[in-house]
C-alpha cells in the first residue's frame, strides 16, 4: 500500500538524488520517499492539532474533599507448627 502511494505521489515531487544515483530514469519509490517532507505539509493531515502539555490545574476552587473511607483490619489466625514426629521417619531412613 506505502509503494503504491510512493508511486502515486512521484508526479508531486521532484526526486532527491544522490550523486550516484542516475537523473536519465524515473525517479524510485525511495528517491519519491526522501522528497515526500517537503509536500507533506501541502498536503494536511486528517490528525487534530495538538495538544498543549505541562502542569495540571488541579482541584478546582471551592471543592470539598471527603475523607476516606476506611475499613476494619482483617487479622488471619496463627498457623499451627508441624510437629517433630513427622520428620523423625525420615531421618531414620536417611541414617541406614
Amino acid at each position: 500500500m506505502v509503494r503504491n502511494q510512493l508511486v502515486l505521489a512521484r508526479p508531486l515531487v521532484r526526486a532527491e538524488r544522490r550523486p550516484w544515483e542516475a537523473t536519465t530514469r524515473p525517479a524510485t519509490p525511495q528517491q519519491v520517499r526522501r522528497a515526500l517532507g517537503r509536500i507533506i505539509p501541502q498536503l494536511g493531515t486528517p490528525a487534530p492539532a495538538p495538544q498543549p502539555r505541562g502542569k495540571a490545574p488541579g482541584r478546582a476552587a471551592g471543592a470539598t474533599v471527603k475523607r476516606a473511607v476506611r475499613h476494619p483490619v482483617v487479622r488471619k489466625g496463627t498457623k499451627k507448627k508441624v510437629s517433630a514426629k513427622k520428620t523423625a521417619p525420615k531421618q531414620a531412613i536417611l541414617r541406614e
